[in-house]
């Protein structure tokens, strides 16, 4: 009971966030517009297989498309205001999506969304509504992030976590890589790729303290971060995996 309480806690605690924030991708909070141009970069990588995809649908946008088809998207988030002005939207929870089952040929759910929901029940949904041999990219903090080297919560499968945001503290949920992608396997998915976001400036936020600061190791990530050690402790993970069985 006491878990399920916190859940909710940290889910309306997010939509009171972005209701009033006008601005998620703030250039003065440069960690984490740092990860929203890393995520468009990867995202732009698969952009020739989603070419083939008929309809893609985007959990909990904020009404980003990330230049990828955006005729062909369809926008879901909690906060209403976020997609009012898209052609194709429907405010719901990523947990409990009410669609069909097979309905699209893509799912993106990218800028951390799961973190403010049961990762479980989100992955569940999101390759039940996924045509069979579908792409879905997930995007997620991890709680192997050398931020959290010294705490309880470093590498635990599931813990409550507190970290920041545009220079205020929030709690979300954080997972293991390895839970993450145990979750897909068992769910119906197979990997296709992996990509990390933070791992140098996520071992320089542990040393100086300083998320703006340590933002700026970012570039190291740019020539070693992919399967190196220092990648393994990345603050943000892009599993890109597709639908093989129901």
């Amino acid at each position: 009971m006491m878990q399920l309480n916190q859940s909710q806690e940290i889910k309306e605690l997010a939509l009171k966030r972005y209701q009033n924030n006008k601005c998620i991708f703030d250039r003065k909070d440069r960690w984490h517009f740092v990860t929203y141009t890393r995520t468009h970069h990867i995202l732009q990588n698969w952009r020739n297989h989603l070419h083939k995809k008929q309809n893609i649908l985007n959990i909990g946008s904020g009404g980003e498309d990330y230049l990828l088809f955006p005729e062909r998207q369809f926008h879901v988030d909690i906060v209403p205001t976020l997609i009012k002005d898209k052609r194709f939207s429907i405010v719901a929870d990523a947990e409990s999506l009410p669609f069909l089952k097979g309905t699209f040929d893509a799912v993106i759910c990218v800028g951390s969304v799961v973190n403010y929901c049961s990762l479980l029940e989100v992955i569940i949904e999101l390759i039940r509504v996924t045509k069979r041999g579908g792409l879905i990219i997930l995007d997620f903090e991890t709680s192997d992030s050398w931020e959290y080297l010294f705490t309880k919560n470093w590498r635990k499968n599931i813990s409550i976590t507190s970290t920041f945001f545009q220079g205020t503290t929030e709690k979300i949920w954080t997972y293991s890589r390895n839970y993450v992608k145990n979750v897909i396997d068992n769910s119906g998915g197979k990997i296709l790729d992996e990509k990390s976001i933070h791992g140098f400036s996520s071992f320089a936020l542990l040393a100086l303290r300083n998320s703006y600061i340590a933002s700026y190791f970012e570039w190291l990530d740019q020539l070693f971060i992919e399967n190196t050690f220092i990648s393994k402790g990345a603050c943000n993970c892009i599993i890109i995996f597709e639908k093989v069985s129901e």
